[in-house]
């Protein structure tokens, strides 16, 4: 079980990956600078330094010690007493040997309330055949909320700096083994774990894979634009029959922690 919250950066080089947990590990594919990714210590990190050292130049982390003191991990019992009733998008597959994570097609998804996914994921002939990923639009909206008033998920943390939350999402399954397809974000996020086991495999914006078909433009900022979807360095859509132009690449942006 995880949680994932996105800051903005204005940087560039290789997407941040934060992690949380004793179990949480990141594997650098193509590192830009290191063939190790740092493990820092939360408490002793400050929100300069961390920007310094890994916002500003793309670089992931794994951190350590952020559960405990103000912040907890976020149990089974407390999912279901705080977003128990919550209707939710849930991913299914009819047995062990097909994925989770290809798409969002109607025979690939179910929905329920968060308390009825609990019990699944706990029986034992259902557990490995759903699971919890990114909601959209309202239900997205929900769960964030729950979240931060119950202060399970805080509007800040210590090393966001000024940055505020702009996104939450929960990820909950029970399956031995599974994994999430070859994606990346538009946001930096910090990953936390709450339970389980969670191996990541980060590849830098630079990395010849065109994850979402022919590759437009890598920004400096590291975001990539695709012929199919061309955006500015801000990630705004951009349409070139428009004669819309693109913004400064190197220009500021404003950041949100989320």
């Amino acid at each position: 079980m995880a949680s994932k919250k996105r800051s903005r950066s204005n940087h560039d080089e290789a997407q941040l990956k934060t992690g949380e947990g004793s179990n949480c590990t990141a594997v650098a594919v193509f590192p830009i600078k290191k063939n190790e990714i740092d493990t820092i210590d939360y408490e002793k990190t400050s929100a300069s330094k961390f920007f310094e050292n890994f916002v500003a130049l793309r670089q992931p982390c794994v951190l350590r010690g952020i559960f405990g003191g103000k912040h907890k991990k976020l149990s089974p019992k407390e999912v279901g007493s705080i977003l128990g009733e919550c209707i939710v998008e849930v991913e299914k597959r009819a047995d062990q040997a097909r994925s989770f994570g290809q798409n969002r097609a109607t025979d690939l998804t179910t929905h329920m309330p968060i308390k009825e996914l609990l019990e699944k994921l706990q029986d034992p002939s259902t557990k490995d055949l759903f699971y919890l990923s990114t909601q959209q639009g309202e239900s997205h909206e929900i769960i964030k909320n729950k979240l931060t008033e119950s202060a399970i998920v805080p509007n800040t943390l210590s090393l966001s700096g000024n940055l505020i939350l702009e996104s939450s999402n929960l990820w909950m399954g029970a399956a031995s083994d599974s994994r999430s397809g070859l994606h990346h974000d538009f946001h930096d996020n910090f990953y936390c774990l709450h339970a389980g086991l969670k191996t990541f495999v980060l590849y830098p914006p630079t990395a010849p894979i065109p994850v979402y078909g022919a590759i437009e433009k890598i920004y400096p900022n590291g975001l990539i634009s695709y012929q199919s979807n061309p955006t500015r360095a801000d990630g705004s859509p951009l349409d070139p029959q428009s004669g819309e132009s693109e913004v400064d690449e190197n220009a500021e942006h404003g950041a949100v922690y989320s």
